[in-house]
């Protein structure tokens, strides 16, 4: 519970619970002590810190993908003091924020003490829109983000683990005017994600809530707040909030979005001063943010000082934030914060969220700000530990950049594939009439035996993804679609003997297994006969299945195929018996999914016409599909055109979603086919330059 106190109305707002970053103690001879966020059970406003250690940092730091990163320690004679600072830490990060305000602690005190607020800029610090450059990780590539795919973010932080030696760096000022050297601002951001106060949008606009959390350094002044978004509002602003207005390239539409800066006391004073940061000092400090229901904080650390703010939440982010960006850019106004030559800086994100699931690298960014360092190598996943979660951690340099991306090795970025399992059995040691084959796609597996009849008959038990067959290493078993073939109205109690009728049929385990193999399916003879209606005697016995699996991204599964590919039903009828198959789906989960539209080629000129059905014919009626939300992760905007249109309809109907770049909609009841139980997804793009591909990203559970 945060206890909140403002005159003598108190308020209990429940909390989150998370890990709190507590502190490197980097020593010479390479002693190592904890730095971490404490997890906070009880009372706390968002209270977290990565406690600075006044630590030297060696210039000669290498990307942690190759080699160790090497970082001097501080004198032996210090040693005692750092412990000290490390102790006080900790405990000052147990401690609650008495009420919404500003809050400021200095080593050795553990007491937070309320400090005056000021206004916040007043500018904004603006999403990335279509046509702003990528110059975070190069012109055409988007920022490393920590994402926990299967939870929500509580607490997130970022540092600076290192930089060069004579690391410069010099921006305009509140994003205007000439380049002053240390001005850039810090910030910690969230994904775009749904809100109440989209409520009073314009109706049918893709509208959303994103949230900033700004350490802002103008070169001879700083402070630390929290900047709100309401993104393509389109209409007038809510009271209080200020507009921002913008328009897609290609386009003549006008987007209005809306933007407010924290609220920490009556006079909407929502910031902290704060002191400024020469870049070189970088090392020294931490942002971190957290949202909890009804109220949100910030921190700003940095040597043996601590300033706080805790803010009302307009646009309830609890449990809606899975990314966390975090990075150094421009302050502000799509400003570029310019590093001088030969500069690297090695960037930590921390994410804690509820399940206390680790992050996943993820190439994407949400800022207008931008910076002229170019991403370089694959970012590291260092583990969590008894005092901190697990991380990401990745160079950025204007020197020698080597190609950059997320490497899924160790719990990065991933897909669902489907995969046959026929290159993952162990055949029953009885192959009575076996035979098996793949649907056209390669998607599906139908397995036939001929068990015969007699005494005893036959049976056996196939076993998938045994020990001699396992699935490569990072690769998970995330779902089964599995279809049984045998008559209506026969049992499979019995497998056959002296005097018994016997069985037919397929008996697949009741989930997945968490050890191996982690599927089986015993078959049976056919020996049911007269008296009764029909005679199964010497009838084939089949199945089919299918796999979901969770593939990181650079591992190759033999035999697996795009979710998208049809996996409809594969078994011929000369293989199976008359009647109803009964089919299953064991195992459930929640997944994004990458969808590659067509080009096809619409009536209206000017348009260019592009579709998918999502998923492919097949998959989707063995899946109990939840379809949550569409997103446009490419560089331009497109325009979803719901149910009764065409792509001829580009342009002309009224009845279309406008998706920005990075922009997510949840709007999917036009183009869901609830007959066929998939998207159908038609989209349109518009201007000079006909893209090479156009993609959405689908998010559903299962």
């Amino acid at each position: 519970m945060i206890l909140l106190t403002s005159g003598d109305k108190t308020m209990r707002i429940k909390h989150a619970v998370g890990y709190f970053l507590t502190l490197f103690l980097l020593v010479m001879v390479g002693l190592c002590m904890g730095q971490a966020f404490a997890q906070t059970v009880s009372k706390v406003v968002p209270t977290m810190a990565h406690p600075p250690t006044n630590v030297v940092v060696s210039t000669t730091a290498k990307p942690p993908t190759n080699t160790q990163t090497t970082i001097s320690a501080t004198s032996v004679a210090n040693f005692a003091r750092l412990r000290q600072l490390s102790a006080w830490k900790h405990t000052l990060l147990t401690q609650a924020l008495p009420r919404m305000g500003c809050f400021k602690v200095s080593f050795p005190a553990t007491d937070w003490k309320p400090t005056p607020c000021k206004k916040a800029p007043g500018i904004p610090y603006t999403p990335h829109h279509i046509g702003n450059p990528y110059l975070v990780g190069g012109s055409a590539v988007s920022d490393f983000s920590a994402q926990l795919p299967s939870d929500t973010i509580t607490t997130a932080w970022g540092t600076f683990d290192s930089v060069s030696s004579g690391i410069t760096e010099s921006g305009p000022s509140l994003g205007a005017g000439k380049p002053l050297a240390d001005t850039y601002s810090l910030q910690l951001n969230t994904n775009m994600f749904n809100t109440p106060m989209c409520s009073g949008a314009l109706p049918g606009a893709p509208c959303q809530g994103w949230q900033q959390f700004v350490y802002a350094n103008h070169g001879a002044a700083a402070e630390l707040f929290i900047q709100y978004w309401l993104l393509s509002y389109n209409t007038g602003c809510p009271a209080g909030w200020t507009t921002n207005a913008w328009t897609p390239q290609g386009t003549t539409v006008v987007e209005t979005d809306c933007y407010f800066d924290s609220a920490s006391t009556t006079n909407n004073q929502g910031a902290i001063p704060v002191p400024t940061l020469a870049v070189a000092d970088l090392p020294q400090a931490i942002l971190a943010g957290s949202v909890t229901k009804g109220a949100d904080g910030a921190i700003f650390l940095v040597g043996s000082d601590a300033y706080a703010l805790a803010s009302n939440d307009p646009l309830v982010a609890e449990q809606q934030w899975h990314i966390a960006e975090f990075n150094i850019f421009g302050d502000g106004d799509l400003s570029q914060a310019t590093f001088g030559p030969n500069s690297k800086v090695l960037v930590h994100t921390y994410a804690s969220g509820m399940l206390m699931t680790s992050p996943v690298c993820l190439q994407a960014g949400f800022t207008g700000e931008t910076n002229n360092l170019d991403l370089s190598g694959v970012p590291s996943l260092p583990g969590a530990n008894d005092n901190a979660p697990a991380s990401i951690a990745f160079v950025e340099t204007n020197a020698n950049a080597t190609p950059a991306g997320c490497n899924t090795i160790g719990g990065t970025g991933s897909t669902l594939e489907l995969l046959p399992g026929n290159n993952f059995v162990d055949w029953a040691n009885d192959t009575t009439g076996l035979k098996h084959y793949l649907s056209g796609s390669g998607a599906t597996m139908c397995v036939v035996h001929n068990p015969s009849c007699g005494s005893v008959g036959h049976n056996g038990k196939e076993h998938f993804f045994p020990k001699d067959h396992p699935l490569p290493a990072g690769v998970t078993l995330k779902g089964v679609m599995y279809t049984a073939y045998w008559p209506p109205g026969l049992t499979k109690t019995d497998r056959g003997g002296a005097g018994s009728e016997g069985a037919y049929g397929d008996d697949a385990d009741a989930s997945i297994q968490s050890t191996l193999p982690l599927f089986s399916v015993h078959w049976q003879n056919a020996c049911q006969a007269v008296p009764f209606a029909h005679d199964w005697r010497f009838q084939n016995n089949a199945y089919q299945v299918s796999f979901v699996i969770d593939v990181p991204n650079g591992v190759v599964v033999d035999g697996a195929v795009p979710l998208t590919a049809a996996n409809g039903p594969v078994c011929s009828a000369s293989d199976t018996p008359s009647g109803n198959p009964t089919s299953s789906v064991i195992g459930s989960g929640m997944a994004t999914q990458p969808v590659m539209l067509s080009q096809v080629t619409p009536a209206n000129g000017g348009f260019v016409g592009w579709q998918a059905i999502f998923p492919a014919q097949g998959l989707q009626r063995n899946f109990d599909w939840n379809f949550l939300s569409i997103e446009n992760p490419n560089s331009f905007t497109v325009v979803l055109v719901k149910a009764g249109h065409t792509t001829a309809d580009c342009g002309t109907a009224a009845d279309v979603v406008v998706l920005g770049s990075l922009k997510t909609t949840t709007d999917l009841s036009g183009f869901f086919n609830v007959a066929a139980n998939n998207l159908d997804l038609v989209a349109c793009t518009q201007g000079a330059t006909v893209p090479s591909g156009v993609s959405l990203e689908v998010t559903y559970t299962y």
